[in-house]
Parts: C-alpha cells; structure tokens; sequence
C-alpha cells in the first residue's frame, strides 16, 4: 500500500507540473520540503502553511510557493564556498532553507545538474573543456620546491590553569621556553618573537641538546639502537648514553661541520664499529649478550620501506627518480621507491601495517619489529611478490648459460655473496624437478620467490 501512495503521489507532481507550467523536479524537491515531518526544521515564513491542515498530498503548496516566490527571488544568493562581500548580509534562514541546505527545494547537486539540466551543445561543451583540462594537467610543468614558513607573527596564548582551555589565566608572553633558556639563547621583545626566533635559539651552537637528538638519532638509523635508547627522552626518566663521550664528540662534530648530515653520515660509516660483522663470540657473549658495547654488529630486519625497495632492485624494476607524485601501494606493479607512497591517516594501507610501520597520527621515535604468519604469507602469496619473482627470474636467465652459472647470480643478486656448496645442490635439484600441472608458476620463477622470500633477504648482518 505504502508503495503505491507513493507512486499515486508520484503521478500527481507530474501531472501537476505539467498543467502548471512548472519544473517537476524542484516540484517533486517542495514537495518533500513541505512534508509534515519536517515542520520543527523550517523557517518562520513557513509556520503557516505546517499549522494549517494541508497536507503534502493535496498539492495546496504550490500556492505557498507562489506566494514566497517574491521573497525567494530577491535573495542574493552568494556562490557556495565564498563569504558575503563587505556590506553583504550572511545567508538567513529562509535563503539557507530555500537554496543552501542539502532538502532546499531550490538546490541542485552538480551531479544532477549536469545530467538533468545539461542538454544538447552544452553537454558536448563541457565534456570538451574536461579533455582541454586534463591535457593542461598533464602537460603543466611540475610545482616549484617549497618550504615551511619559519616567520610572521600570531597572536600569544593564555596559561590554562590545571590545564583545562575552559579556564583562562594569565598570558603566556611570547619567547623561548624559559625552563629551557640559557643566558646566552637570543631573546628578543616578546611582541617580535616569531618561529624563526624560536628555530633559531634551538639550533642555537650553545643549545647542545638539538646536535645530541640529531645525532642520536642517525646512529639510531644506522645500528638500529640509539647511543640513548630512548630517542625522545633525554632527560632524568629517560635511558642513560651507553657511550657518553661518543656521543658529546659526534654531537659537538656535528655543530663545528656546520650540522652536515653528508658528514655525520661518513664519519659513522667509515669507522671499525660500523663495519664489524654479526658473528658471535662466546666470551664476549658472556660479559655483552645485549651488544650494548658494539663488540660486533647486531643483526637487524629491513623497514618495509627498504625492504620493498630492494626486492624492486634485485628484480631489476626499481624507479629511482627522484621528486613527482606520490602513487598507491595497491597498485602491486607499482615501480617507485616506497618513500613516495600514499600515506593514509585515518586507513593506513594494508602492506605498510603489516610490516610495522609506525601509527600516522603520532609521531613515533623508533619502529617495532613483529614477527607473524601473515608476513611469510604475504611473502608467499601476494601478486606483489608474484611480480618481483618473475622480474627476478628473467633477469638472472640473461646472466648465464647453465643453471649453475644463474643459481651463482641469483645469489650475489639477493645476498651479496656466493651460494655454498649446499645449497648450489639444492638449488640445482630443485631447478632439475619438472613442473606439476598446478603449479602457476615455471621452476625458475619459483625458486626466484623462495630467494627473495627468504629471511637473508630481509636481515642486515
């Protein structure tokens, strides 16, 4: 019954539009509007017409219509998204009703616009000037480098007492944080103080703790575990340096350098501890098992960002160009470097939160690294991988005429080393054993992905 009220009702907006001269899509919208359900929600100008005893289904509102049309017509409506000129009124309620709310009678979506109101040369138009600009778009040069803005003054902030913003007190004036000053940080008038002051008196020479988070940091990078193993807290709760003296040198290094990254870089890579192996010693294992006093290297897993990198390289599909627009990790034959992927707030895409990649809300001073099934079956299954495999197996087919010779490859390929003579054997056997019918993939392709699945792949030594 439900149903065919509405279809009779229906019919009757039709038919009424017709007679009447009148569009029946804007009649059809007045006639939801002027629904009595929506009485509580309109404007004054309509109480009449909801405490009458009219009801939508007699069509009497089409005279209310007719009698605010010279009130509606004289609206100055201004274009959605811009503010009234100075002078103009903001919308009131009737203009808000009328054309701005999502039920105004008057207002038209611009996806209905263009497929009912758009006809004939105008349609042909537009779709031309959508060609027109996306050619534009695609033949635009790209956007200029850019930076922050460091300076320009705001407005100073209030101390909120107990640290509720509903309770006021003081004002904060502008300047350094002054638990943290020193005598000699630049000061100037709190009214001049601006960002570019507040950058300046913290990388300020005599503020030494900026060079020993910098620092900390970049060997953190490099060794997987900071000289302070707790890289956002310097002070009395956080860890203690497990080499102070080292990390005053590199950090006051730092600063005579000019806060050279390129230098700080070299001086780390360069030294004896960095290039120590991971191998185990029974007697220092006793006195250091955590390694805190770097006797050798300690073994550590890729980031997602590295790892996905290196098998695009070892696969011979790494795009190294630098700059340009970011692109989406669902796309699983995607070439670019992982640093130019999309990074979703609110969805973080599913590869990167499998691999440990940090919360995108917050800031996170280190990763942590799990281990669980579903990183091995990604390993195994995902076309991702699938791909890289492929791309793998072809390009050690090019680098030798036997399979001895390619197996040989593939390992200083993957691994950067030379298989041992173990596994030379397997690998051989398993490329000598034929296909079965279900298998998706040749031999070669196979034991590409068993290379590039493997933990050696993912592990720095």
């Amino acid at each position: 019954m439900a149903s065919r009220k509405v279809r009779d009702e229906k019919l009757s907006v039709d038919k009424v539009a017709q007679e009447a001269g009148l569009n029946k899509y804007f009649l059809d919208r007045w006639v939801k509007y002027l629904d009595p359900a929506n009485a509580a929600k309109v404007p004054a100008e309509f109480k009449e017409w909801f405490t009458s005893q009219a009801r939508s289904e007699s069509l009497e509102f089409i005279f209310v219509a007719a009698s605010l049309a010279e009130k509606i017509e004289k609206i100055e409506v201004p274009e959605k998204g811009n503010k009234p000129a100075k002078g103009q009124n903001k919308p009131n309620s009737l203009m808000k009703a009328m054309v701005l709310d999502d039920n105004a009678p008057y207002r038209v979506p611009p996806a209905e616009a263009e497929s009912r109101f758009l006809i004939g040369s105008a349609k042909q138009d537009l779709v031309e000037m959508r060609k027109e600009l996306d050619s534009r778009k695609k033949k635009s040069p790209p956007q200029p480098p850019r930076a922050p803005v460091v300076s320009g003054a705001g407005q100073g902030m209030k101390v909120y007492i107990r640290g509720n913003p509903m309770t006021k007190g003081e004002d904060a004036p502008k300047g350094f944080l002054q638990v943290l000053a020193t005598t000699t940080a630049p000061q100037p008038a709190p009214k001049d103080y601006t960002r570019l002051d507040l950058a300046k008196a913290i990388s300020n020479p005599e503020n030494p703790l900026t060079a020993r988070v910098y620092v900390n940091r970049v060997w953190q990078g490099h060794f997987g575990k900071g000289l302070v193993n707790t890289p956002s807290n310097f002070g009395s709760l956080g860890s203690k340096p497990s080499h102070a003296e080292l990390l005053d040198f590199l950090a006051a290094e730092f600063v005579k350098q000019g806060w050279s990254t390129k230098w700080l870089h070299r001086q780390i890579m360069l030294s004896s501890t960095y290039q120590l192996a991971s191998d185990e010693e029974p007697a220092n294992n006793k006195i250091d098992a955590g390694n805190v006093y770097l006797w050798r290297s300690s073994r550590h897993r890729l980031d997602i960002e590295s790892w996905r990198d290196s098998l695009l390289n070892a696969a011979d599909r790494l795009d190294t160009t630098m700059g340009g627009p970011t692109f989406n990790l669902h796309d699983a034959s995607a070439r670019r470097r992982t640093v130019y992927a999309k990074i979703s707030r609110h969805e973080l895409d599913g590869l990167l939160r499998l691999f440990d990649f940090p919360d995108a809300n917050v800031t996170a001073d280190k990763r942590t690294s799990t281990t669980v099934p579903q990183q091995q079956l990604f390993a195994l299954n995902s076309e991702f991988m699938v791909i890289q495999a492929k791309a793998f197996a072809e390009r050690i087919a090019k680098l030798g005429t036997t399979d001895e010779a390619r197996v040989t490859a593939a390992y200083k390929l993957a691994y950067g080393r030379l298989p041992e003579s173990r596994e030379l054997e397997l690998g051989l056997s398993f490329l000598k054993t034929p296909n079965k019918p279900e298998d998706k993939l040749t031999r070669w392709q196979q034991y590409a992905q068993a290379l590039l699945a493997a933990n050696e792949f993912m592990y720095v030594d």
